[in-house]
């Protein structure tokens, strides 16, 4: 996953910048809930489409070469993995659900 792709993001990539903004959305909240609603949309999906079409806002993406790229690392109970490993391992199985999408 080191060989990420950076491209201008097009209407395709709206599902996944929705929900970017959603966890930010939600991590503000978290820490000021009174700036910032919880549960609510920064952009509807038409204000999101116009701000990818303007060349004045340009808005990109990290992508991963291919879906053939990911790779995943497999732990069993014997194994010496820290929770840490064990998060990169869930972060990337994560990260190849939404490269093959």
């Amino acid at each position: 996953m080191d060989d990420m792709m950076i491209r201008r993001a097009t209407a395709a990539d709206i599902p996944q910048i929705d929900e970017l903004l959603r966890q930010v959305l939600e991590v503000h909240h978290a820490g000021r809930p009174d700036l910032f609603k919880g549960g609510v949309k920064k952009y509807t999906d038409e204000e999101l489409k116009a701000i990818l079409a303007n060349d004045q806002t340009p808005v990109f993406v990290a992508v991963a070469p291919s879906a053939n790229d990911c790779t995943d690392v497999e732990h069993n109970a014997d194994s010496p993995a820290t929770d840490q490993v064990q998060w990169h391992s869930a972060k990337r199985r994560l990260l190849c659900e939404i490269c093959e999408r």
